[in-house]
């Protein structure tokens, strides 16, 4: 055999006993990686979960926040001819009071 082949060889062999020596610490890291993966698509999912609620939530919130401007433009209407009925009223007390 040539040295190269000896090496490669040698270097092969060393790799093929490190991995059975740590196959236990291998094994017990990947099944921690294959758990933590899974933990990670159910949370993937729930966060799905969470933005389509909060889609559906921010689309009525904005239906809400239109029909609260309408009424409050209405209510300011209301009450600004309420108040100038008073300001006519009072200005017919206060007139005759002078």
């Amino acid at each position: 055999m040539k040295f190269k082949n000896i090496l490669i060889l040698s270097t092969l062999s060393y790799g093929a006993f490190k991995i059975i020596k740590h196959k236990n610490d291998i094994k017990e890291n990947y099944q921690n990686k294959s758990h933590t993966i899974e933990t990670m698509a159910h949370n993937l999912e729930d966060i799905k979960q969470q933005l389509n609620t909060l889609t559906i939530e921010s689309k009525q919130l904005k239906d809400i926040a239109a029909n609260l401007s309408y009424k409050s433009r209405v209510f300011a209407k209301e009450t600004q001819s309420h108040v100038s009925e008073i300001n006519k009223r009072m200005n017919k007390y206060t007139k005759k009071e002078d």
